[in-house]
């Protein structure tokens, strides 16, 4: 089931980890996140959140054995990493050259049914060719 950020963000934190039906996501926000709305560019549902400052963290729970995290990236674009348990940090890079909407940055290996946690945090840091260090989450899937 697909999580596009037009929905608002579930709060999660401090209440432990949901118990989520199948394949769903549930995503809190911390930081200065903002929403993106009304977009016809290709976004999931038209929205997408972004920011570009560092430490803002998108916290992601989700069940099922895998996710894609797809994002907007451009010249503007930025690092974000992505944080999950028992696996090395990857680094997200949101730069590309002109604006590209639902653009897949990663898609996890299968990991065991069921409920699981990632984040992606924002990092003051940015591709050499980058005028800027936004981070813009299009969409979450997990399957």
């Amino acid at each position: 089931m697909r999580a596009a950020l037009a929905v608002a963000a579930v709060a999660l934190l401090g209440a432990g980890m949901p118990s989520l039906p199948a394949p769903r996501v549930a995503l809190d926000f911390s930081g200065r996140w903002e929403l993106v709305r009304h977009r016809h560019d290709g976004r999931a549902d038209g929205a997408s959140a972004r920011t570009f400052h560092a430490g803002d963290a998108a916290n992601i729970v989700w069940r099922g054995t895998m996710i894609d995290v797809y994002g907007v990236t451009g010249p503007t674009g930025g690092y974000g990493v992505l944080v999950m348990p028992d696996r090395p940090n990857l680094t997200l890079n949101f730069y590309s050259p002109v604006k590209r909407a639902h653009v897949l940055l990663y898609r996890s290996t299968p990991v065991t049914f069921g409920n699981h946690f990632a984040a992606i945090v924002t990092v003051p840091d940015h591709d050499a060719r980058s005028r800027g260090t936004y981070v813009n989450i299009d969409e979450i899937d997990a399957h």
